[in-house]
């Protein structure tokens, strides 16, 4: 049966099992259908299985794609019982619990995104929003920073000797205070908006005196090959 070939490839626990495939013609999308086996769950976990309380409502997790086909797995999360009578949800073994794609999913965003450099590209090639593959981001960095021993060594704070920030004054105020042997180098991303900014402020204050002035802001503001006719 199809189902027992993608429970294989899957490879979840015993206890979350293949129901049905469906597949959505008119968008091109495939949905994996997950049911939870309390019979199995319990001969893993019988000091943590109680029995069930209740099923939550179906719930969608974007997976990777089958063939050119957007691919989601859909499944009922069920709400167990521990030796105390507390209920919690159970945690699907693919993805996190509040999340709505799968831990392969985010691992594939991530690949593209060290291949193609860029947010916009790699939704585009991934078939997903924009706002998905930015949540990737910070909740990567988020992890890798949680997994980081934050406490600088001496010797580690005298190898350091530049340090790239903006100008916000708390950013090189915090250099100072712990690589005070550093120098700070301002990122040309933020001198190229601040030039802009005054060259527009000039051009604001003149054009009032300067007849020429006018209709000049994108011809002062943008690259030449940027320019329209």
């Amino acid at each position: 049966m199809i189902e027992d070939f993608f429970s294989k490839l899957l490879s979840f626990p015993n206890h979350w099992i293949v129901e049905n495939i469906e597949h959505n013609p008119l968008n091109d999308e495939v949905y994996i259908y997950i049911k939870f086996n309390p019979s199995n769950y319990k001969k893993s976990h019988p000091k943590k299985y109680y029995g069930i309380h209740d099923y939550s409502d179906y719930r969608l997790w974007r997976h990777l794609n089958i063939m050119q086909y957007k691919t989601f797995i859909k499944a009922k999360l069920p709400r167990i019982k521990d030796e105390n009578g507390k209920i919690t949800t159970l945690e699907p073994s693919w993805g996190d619990l509040l999340d709505r794609h799968s831990f392969l999913f985010e691992s594939r965003v991530i690949d593209t995104l060290l291949a193609s450099k860029n947010q916009t590209k790699t939704a585009g090639l991934l078939q997903c929003s924009f706002d998905l593959v930015n949540r990737i981001i910070h909740k990567a960095t988020r992890r890798g920073l949680e997994r980081r021993n934050n406490n600088l060594s001496y010797v580690q704070k005298e190898k350091v000797e530049q340090v790239s920030v903006d100008m916000w004054e708390a950013f090189t105020n915090t250099v100072k205070e712990i690589l005070p042997k550093s120098k700070i180098v301002h990122d040309r991303f933020h001198l190229i908006q601040y030039l802009n900014k005054v060259v527009d402020l000039v051009r604001r204050r003149e054009v009032k005196i300067y007849e020429e002035l006018k209709d000049s802001r994108y011809a002062l503001l943008k690259k030449q090959f940027n320019l329209t006719l």
